[in-house]
């Protein structure tokens, strides 16, 4: 048996885990009610069951996403992942929500927001 589980304990084991899980369903719940609050019919949010990512499509006759990403990250410093694949028909963004403080969350969706606007 390992150090870490015979300090902690299953039990131990057990209770660090769900407090983790709670807080990723914290974090999956508050990203995805914010970023319902977006009325642009520019992006769309893929269905997303609660893991450590949230994909924002972006509309590609508007926005490029590498440029996009740079936009973001430039003038309102949130770093997410671009993807882009024409042929696929995959324009957007990746959000690792995972590592965003749940008090960040809402105003970086706000800044996501913002770059929609003056991108």
């Amino acid at each position: 048996m390992n150090n870490y589980l015979k300090d902690v304990g299953t039990d131990g084991l057990i209770k660090k885990r769900d407090k983790v899980k709670a807080l990723l369903k914290a974090r999956y719940e508050k990203i995805n009610a914010e970023l319902r609050k977006i009325k642009n019919s520019d992006i769309s949010v893929d269905p997303n069951a609660g893991g450590f990512f949230v994909f924002v499509n972006l509309n590609p006759k508007k926005f490029r996403a590498n440029d996009f990403a740079d936009h973001l990250l430039k003038k309102y410093k949130v770093g997410v992942i671009p993807i882009e694949k024409p042929k696929d028909n995959i324009n957007g963004i990746r959000i690792a929500y995972c590592s965003i403080d749940l008090t960040q969350i809402t105003e970086f969706v706000n800044r996501i927001k913002l770059a929609l606007v003056d991108y």
